[in-house]
């Protein structure tokens, strides 16, 4: 449990020429600019290449992966870089829970000044989100529907060594050091090719063309907008699919949110955010790993076979002069990997106008977010089981609950005909937040058939 109370005053004399130069010191986002890219999952993807100085660095190649981003550059070695997101005065919010069709516009602060309000937490910088509160719509209580429909492609790709290629370096190895290939012609089986009568390797598998596929790419979005003189209503639901261009990879999201306002009269007035969101990536490649589905590609002869004819899957380990590992597609298609997010968000503001100058704003919000993954692993993938592990998976469940409230009297006052402002802000602010996560697991399962969804099937029990 951690809490966190912050008192704030600051007091800021603005000219015309101090504000030309802080302007530089922020990157501003207009919502248009973020829905051109319908694979992008969440709104760190859609940032790429919007914001100037502004570092996206992706760090996984899979549909919904959270790529870094950076407003400061690194300023820890194992510390996170990561800037404050705020999304519509609620602090701390996951931006992967943001739908890129719900948003306004997006301030990245990134000077010193700019984000001393925020104490610590800004110090890496700090992502101002506004929401859409239906007053920019044209008409109200305009239905909108925008979809897409596409197809994902690998353009670009190595080029493996063949069959006879791989052989032809094997031999060529040896012949340099010295040394006969051991009993080569033991080690693999050998087909005739007619025209030449030469004897060439049986199998020639592109691993590249065996391991990736052609995938679709789905984004809907419905918005509703209705707005008077003194209220604003806005909604959206969201539905996104995309399959990753590596077999058995992809992404889903289903999201909805309601924002509203309204001026109760002249003194007050009150506005309310409710954001849903649930995410699951399908996570069977092992990215990052060294026998992971990518690394495979790269380190499985094509000699080997996906399945040979008695069909048990091949293995890179068949050869005696690979190293050994599991062949990606097996793993792409065996390793059930899954992670599902669900998101909730709930924030309420008010806005009490004591005079033309002072302004008394109070907000609070909640947030939770409820992760689970399910993983199973076969017995017979190398690197993922082995003999004392068997048929295993495992359950994990984390739920984290974050609460915030903060207050703070605007005073703002215009000296010389305008020519010079101040601004006076006093405040305070509360944070507390949660974490709970456990994780349950069963190895040596009777059976592959149930995976996940019966741990009771296996004989070995992972301490909780």
């Amino acid at each position: 449990m951690k809490n966190i109370i912050r008192i704030f005053i600051c007091c800021i004399l603005l000219s015309p020429m101090f504000c030309l130069r802080a302007g530089a010191q922020q990157a501003d986002i207009d919502s248009s600019q973020l829905n051109d890219r319908p694979s992008d999952i969440n709104i760190l993807q859609a940032l790429a290449g919007k914001a100037a100085g502004v570092q996206v660095i992706s760090t996984s190649g899979r549909p919904g992966g959270n790529p870094l981003l950076l407003v400061r550059g690194v300023g820890s070695i194992d510390g996170s870089c990561q800037p404050l997101y705020v999304v519509d005065g609620a602090e701390g919010v996951d931006p992967q829970s943001i739908n890129t069709e719900d948003i306004d516009n997006i301030v990245v602060l990134k000077d010193g000044a700019a984000t001393a309000i925020y104490g610590m937490r800004g110090a890496n910088g700090v992502v101002l989100i506004t929401t859409k509160d239906g007053r920019k719509s044209r008409e109200s209580g305009n239905l909108s529907y925008s979809g897409s429909v596409g197809v994902s492609l690998l353009t670009s790709r190595p080029a493996l060594l063949t069959s006879s290629q791989y052989m032809d370096m094997q031999q060529r190895a040896y012949d340099f050091s010295g040394t006969p290939v051991p009993h080569i012609d033991n080690l693999i089986d050998y087909k005739v090719e007619d025209a030449e009568l030469k004897m060439i390797p049986k199998y020639d598998t592109d691993w590249w063309a065996e391991s990736t596929r052609k995938a679709t790419v789905n984004r809907h979005d419905i918005a509703f907008a209705q707005h008077n003189d003194n209220s604003a209503v806005y909604a959206n639901l969201l539905w996104q699919d995309v399959r990753g261009v590596l077999s058995g990879t992809g992404a889903s999201r289903l999201a909805g949110t309601v924002n509203a306002s309204t001026k109760v009269n002249r003194v007050l007035d009150i506005r309310a955010l409710v954001s849903y969101s649930r995410t699951k990536e399908l996570l069977p490649d092992g990215e990052g790993c060294d026998f992971g589905a990518l690394g495979m590609i790269y380190r499985t002869p094509a000699l080997i076979p996906v399945k040979y004819e008695d069909g048990t899957w091949g293995a890179a380990g068949d050869f005696p002069l690979s190293a050994d590992g599991s062949n990606p597609v097996h793993q792409l298609s065996s390793l059930k990997n899954t992670s599902t997010n669900d998101y909730f968000l709930g924030n309420i503001g008010l806005d009490l106008h004591l005079s033309s100058e002072l302004t008394l704003s109070v907000s609070g919000n909640y947030r939770t977010v409820n992760f689970k993954n399910t993983d199973f692993r076969p017995a017979d993938i190398y690197y993922w089981s082995d003999e004392e592990t068997g048929n295993h998976a495992y359950i994990t469940y984390s739920d984290s609950w974050d609460w915030a409230g903060d207050g703070h009297l605007d005073w703002r006052h215009s000296f010389a005909n305008g020519a010079l402002q101040s601004e006076f802000t006093a405040g305070g602010a509360f944070y507390s937040s949660s974490y709970y996560s456990n994780r349950v697991g069963a190895q040596q399962m009777s059976t592959a058939l149930f995976e996940h969804y019966n741990l009771g099937a296996g004989t070995q029990r992972i301490r909780p």
